[in-house]
């Protein structure tokens, strides 16, 4: 199973000289890739401050559908299209995003879930996959990373929260799930985060060391 890194490209604290650094770390640590986020459908408190910017949040799945449609289509198309596919990632937990990784996917790239949320979605996109006659698509999940000295307990833990020992056995668990990648999202939430970008280095440092022993 590969791991890799969500890094933050937004905040007071992000430069490209920050972003370098990000890259230079993630790769020094041994992680498998890096990952940058962008939004094209905003959510509707961005909305009202920047009403003109994106694609209107309503919309945003059926323009996804036809724009993933067209792609296919392109990349189906040898003389169009010389590159090759490309590997496509859905994200999303909800059961139409389940439905379109099944039918436009390679993988399914869910966000920020406990563990056995995760569990009874895999059972969902299998008898989607069943029903819909499609294979089902590789599972590459994005865990939210946030370290505490002590043990986080609860139903609604979030998988990457807790405990080193915690991280590690969500890791192993999503591995025996079958996932193929695993990508760690160190950002908690405050965008002053990236400007010490330090404490999420450490907390990636940890992990690494631990997923190597």
């Amino acid at each position: 199973m590969r791991l890799g890194v969500n890094v933050p490209n937004f905040g007071p604290g992000t430069d490209p000289d920050v972003l370098r650094r990000w890259a230079l770390t993630v790769e020094g640590l041994g992680f498998d890739l890096l990952m940058l986020s962008d939004h094209i459908a905003v959510t509707p408190d961005v909305a009202e401050e920047f009403d003109a910017l994106g694609v209107p949040f309503r919309d945003r799945g059926r323009l996804t559908d036809l724009h993933l449609l067209a792609i296919r289509a392109a990349w189906a198309d040898g003389e169009d299209y010389r590159g090759g596919p490309v590997p496509v990632w859905i994200g999303g937990n909800s059961d139409a995003a389940l439905r379109r990784a099944v039918r436009l996917g390679d993988a399914w790239h869910p966000l920020r879930f406990t563990p056995g949320w995760l569990t009874g979605a895999l059972d969902r996109m299998k008898a989607i996959a069943g029903e819909l006659h499609r294979p089902q698509p590789a599972l590459v999940p994005r865990i939210a990373l946030h370290l505490t000295p002590s043990p986080v307990t609860g139903a609604e833990r979030l998988a990457g929260h807790g405990t080193i020992a915690q991280v590690a056995d969500d890791l192993e668990r999503l591995r025996s799930l079958g996932a193929d990648t695993v990508v760690l999202d160190p950002f908690n939430g405050d965008p002053d985060e990236t400007s010490h970008p330090e404490t999420a280095w450490q907390a990636l440092a940890t992990v690494a060391e631990r997923w190597t022993e």
